[in-house]
């Protein structure tokens, strides 16, 4: 059945897997960040596209581990963060096919917003880089508010006087799908993305079906 859209206000983004690929960049970053530790391990784009979507703790210890470590997990990713901060507005990503023709769209219709489990410099490396900056009311990431994306929806969407059910959540993860339900909002799965959600409300096969289906 055609979604109502005259309900929907806001449609809220997920950034890797659901609207571009920067895992090869990712990658870049870990590993210059052991690197300059003297870890003796690497990263690749493989070991990444696994834990896309997982809070940032989870993911030193799955790639890096606290046997390797040797400091705290805030010491590491201040070092992260820095050398991300430094790095991706150079390496980027791929937007996927569709992405930025659909928030040009898209933005005459709804309040698109952006929501990650990325560091504090993500998004607004994304944005900038992608040039979608302009069509992005808001935004909120893990970095800067280091909560679920359940509690991180629940906070974008009351400061922008959207309720969760005039919001659908947009990613590609079970994880996504479990803290958008959490928060009461409506999800939508990118079926090309890093994993898959057995109880999504909507799934797309592209970004351009996306944006055909909700535009008006």
């Amino acid at each position: 059945m055609k979604h109502d859209s005259k309900h929907i206000k806001a449609l809220v983004f997920d950034m890797d897997g659901t609207l571009w690929d920067a895992t090869e960049s990712y990658a870049e970053v870990w590993n210059e960040s052991m690197r300059q530790l003297g870890i003796c391990r690497s990263v690749n784009v493989a070991d990444l596209h696994k834990l896309m979507g997982a809070p940032v703790d989870a993911m030193i210890d799955s790639l890096v581990g606290t046997d390797h470590l040797g400091m705290s997990h805030d010491e590491f990713l201040g070092l992260l963060y820095t050398n991300e901060r430094t790095m991706m507005p150079r390496l980027g990503g791929v937007l996927y096919p569709g992405v930025f023709d659909g928030f040009v769209r898209l933005s005459s219709h709804y309040r698109l917003m952006l929501l990650s489990n990325c560091s504090p410099n993500g998004l607004i490396n994304f944005m900038g880089y992608t040039g979608l900056g302009p069509f992005v009311a808001d935004h909120i990431c893990y970095g800067d508010s280091p909560r679920p994306k359940s509690e991180n929806l629940r906070i974008l969407l009351e400061r922008n006087g959207i309720t969760s059910a005039e919001a659908v959540y947009v990613g590609d993860t079970q994880s996504d799908c479990y803290e958008a339900h959490k928060a009461g909002t409506i999800f939508a799965l990118m079926e090309y993305g890093f994993g898959n959600a057995d109880d999504a409300d909507l799934r797309f096969a592209s970004f351009h079906s996306l944006t055909e289906y909700f535009e008006i």
